[in-house]
């Protein structure tokens, strides 16, 4: 064959070939374009198709938390008692109010500090001749107790519950008797005195009794001072001791500042309800005469309190603006008095056994019992039905007076 024929065929082959590559590649591209058509349809309806499940699913959840809904409501509607139980909303739960803790003075029935409560009670003897007058820091007593001793006299011995506080001259302080020995120990409280009567030293030996001797005691005018504001009057009326030194006294002593835990307090205090003398005798005035010397109480309803009188005259505190002395109750306890004939005319007081007196509070009286097993063992007090005696709130005024002087004792 001729070399130019054997070309052209050559050329033609080629040009074939060329022809169905080209088609080949159209080809191919088609089929791609075919398949990612298709691949881009298929991942469309499996977007669609989660679209659609999801759509259920949160359907299906919301029809559930309905029913759910449904069923607590008919379920609070059977049982309304116990709708009030439950909380509808976790996040408006509410933590309960606390409930205050309150706590007592166990002199007074009123409210006090926990600290206080810690704190022993301390009994003072208080001279209250006339010519011993005026009197310091005596209206800042809880509890005033008055007793007869010799000549027709009375001394007093004022309970405090927080006497720390009391910075200044307490007093004139003076002698023991012993018969203020189980007035004291009714409140577990520390004595504090300035000598006694050989009986009162017998007695406190014989109990091992706690108490602050401001003559004998070994504390005399480091701790017991004579208050240059007396020096006017006689020098027995002179020794005075403040509430920080009666503290630091005992300390140093040794002697116990603490009250004793659940102690058996004589004194019950109301907490609401009706008044205990409500149905009492008016007793808007007091006389309680221990002999010449004649106390009385006047009652002003205004501060429903008892205005204290000795002597004719109003029974004042001369470190506290002349404040005259005021109670919220007045107790008044008949024991049987001897009188032993010695050279000073001391007296003796029965404070065991039992008796009779009276509760005076809000302008009326009431009469009571008293009762005491044996000496330091708190003195019962009970109603004219045999119940507990409750007092009102408040400071307190205590009589102890001869069993032969009720008829004595008026009321006005």
């Amino acid at each position: 064959m001729a070399p130019r024929e054997k070309q052209s065929k050559k050329n033609s082959s080629q040009t074939s070939d060329l022809k169905h590559a080209k088609q080949d590649q159209r080809t191919r591209e088609k089929s791609l374009q075919t398949r990612n058509g298709k691949s881009k349809r298929k991942r469309s309806i499996v977007v669609i198709c989660c679209i659609v499940v999801l759509c259920v699913l949160a359907a299906i959840a919301v029809l559930w938390s309905m029913q759910q809904r449904g069923n607590k409501k008919d379920q609070s509607d059977q049982t309304p008692s116990a709708q009030t139980m439950q909380t509808a909303d976790p996040a408006e739960t509410q933590a309960p109010a606390e409930i205050p803790v309150s706590y007592v003075n166990p002199l007074t029935g009123e409210a006090c500090n926990a600290a206080l409560l810690q704190k022993r009670p301390v009994a003072v003897m208080i001279n209250n001749i006339y010519t011993s007058w005026p009197q310091f820091n005596t209206s800042r007593a809880d509890i005033i107790y008055e007793c007869e001793v010799e000549g027709g006299l009375t001394r007093l011995m004022a309970i405090y519950s927080d006497i720390e506080q009391i910075k200044d001259s307490i007093g004139s302080v003076r002698s023991a008797r012993e018969y203020y020995l189980d007035f004291a120990a009714d409140f577990d409280a520390l004595f504090v005195h300035a000598g006694g009567a050989d009986t009162a030293y017998i007695e406190m030996r014989a109990r091992n009794t706690e108490h602050l001797d401001g003559v004998n005691g070994g504390v005399e005018g480091k701790y017991y001072v004579r208050d240059p504001r007396r020096s006017y009057l006689s020098y027995e009326h002179q020794l005075c001791i403040t509430g920080e030194n009666v503290i630091a006294a005992a300390t140093e002593k040794g002697l116990r500042t603490t009250a004793t835990p659940n102690y058996a307090y004589p004194f019950h205090f109301v907490s609401g309800g009706q008044d205990p003398t409500a149905a009492g005798q008016t007793a808007n005035e007091v006389q309680t005469p221990f002999s010449a010397v004649n106390g009385s109480f006047t009652y002003d309803s205004t501060t429903q309190k008892y205005l204290r009188y000795e002597y004719g005259v109003a029974q004042t505190d001369a470190l506290n603006d002349d404040v005259q002395l005021a109670f919220d109750n007045i107790v008044i306890v008949f024991c049987p008095y001897s009188y032993t004939g010695d050279a000073k005319g001391h007296i003796e007081v029965q404070t065991t056994g039992s008796g009779e007196g009276y509760y005076i509070s809000h302008g009326k009286a009431v009469p009571i019992t008293w009762s005491r097993t044996e000496h330091d063992v708190p003195m019962t007090l009970l109603t004219a039905n045999g119940t507990a005696l409750e007092l009102n709130p408040g400071k307190t005024f205590v009589c102890v007076m001869n069993s032969a002087r009720k008829a004595d004792v008026t009321f006005g």
